[in-house]
C-alpha cells in the first residue's frame, strides 16, 4: 500500500485567500488604511482556538514526505508551533496598523 494520509492544521502565509480569518482581517485593515472601508472589521467566532503554521514550512513538509522514504499507510500530522484565539491574532493585526479606533463586529 502506497497510501500517506496527513492531517494539516491551520496554516497561513503569502498570497493567502481572504476567506481565511487572519487574512480577511488583514485585508479589512489594509482596505480601512486606504480609505476604502469605514473603520469597521467584521468578524466571526473569535473565540476559537489555532495553532498556526506558515505556508512555506506546510509545503516543506510535503516535499519532505514524498522524497525522504516515508512509511507508507501511515499519518502524519502537519502544524505549527504557535497557538492563539482568533481574538488574539485579531488584537496583533489591528496593533500593526497605523489606523487606531477600529470597530469590532460579530457577523
Amino acid at each position: 500500500q502506497k497510501t500517506l494520509t496527513t492531517r494539516m492544521f491551520t496554516h497561513t502565509g503569502p498570497r493567502r485567500g481572504d476567506v481565511f480569518a487572519e487574512s480577511s482581517f488583514a485585508k479589512q485593515i489594509a482596505m480601512i488604511e486606504q480609505n476604502l472601508q469605514q473603520k469597521k472589521i467584521y468578524v466571526g467566532n473569535l473565540k476559537s482556538l489555532r495553532t498556526f503554521a506558515d505556508v512555506r514550512d506546510a509545503v516543506r513538509a510535503y516535499y519532505l514526505l514524498v522524497t525522504k522514504k516515508p512509511k507508507f499507510g501511515e499519518s502524519y500530522n502537519i502544524g505549527g508551533e504557535f497557538t492563539c484565539t482568533i481574538e488574539e491574532m485579531l488584537e496583533t493585526l489591528l496593533a500593526l496598523s497605523e489606523t487606531k479606533n477600529i470597530k469590532v463586529i460579530s457577523d
